[in-house]
């Protein structure tokens, strides 16, 4: 024997009604109009591509391999640059480093610092380095050539 389906009411209202509170729920989430801000990231603009590296400021090359890590929005336009290992540390910045700069996540007992101030164009930008003293002259050859890279934006 075919049993045959008979339309309920009170079912077709309760769906009705759950379907209309999903729709609502659903609606609720998209904003009445598109932020002001959806295309705009804070901060200075960098690009890097390869082993170069260009903020609103300056460009220059950095070594093979090493990390990058730009400045956070709000602040003034640098990069760090952290050799393999997490010892040696490159940093480049158009606001004057005042601290010698070592790499937190290095265990290595003896670090060597050093910093130097670069005229690029009408712009004075700042050049600071550490890394371990049995590396240190390899490390120093490292430094002038991204400090010989050093340019300003076009």
């Amino acid at each position: 024997m075919k049993k045959t389906k008979t339309f309920n009411r009170k079912d077709y209202k309760e769906k009705l009604i759950f379907s209309l509170c999903v729709i609502l729920l659903f609606a609720a989430c998209i904003p009445a109009s598109p932020p002001e801000n959806i295309n705009a990231t804070p901060g200075e603009s960098a690009v890097i591509t390869g082993n170069s590296y260009q903020n609103d400021l300056f460009s220059l090359k950095y070594p093979e391999g090493w990390r990058v890590i730009t400045s956070p929005a709000g602040a003034a336009p640098s990069v760090t640059f952290v050799a393999p290992g997490n010892c040696a540390l490159i940093i480049v910045s158009s606001a004057k480093i005042t601290e010698s700069i070592t790499s937190p996540s290095c265990d290595q007992p003896d670090i060597k610092t050093t910093t130097q101030d670069v005229t690029v164009g009408s712009q004075q930008i700042d050049i600071a380095g550490s890394a371990p003293s049995a590396e240190w002259d390899g490390f120093v050859r490292t430094l002038d050539s991204v400090a010989g890279s050093l340019k300003a934006a076009s």
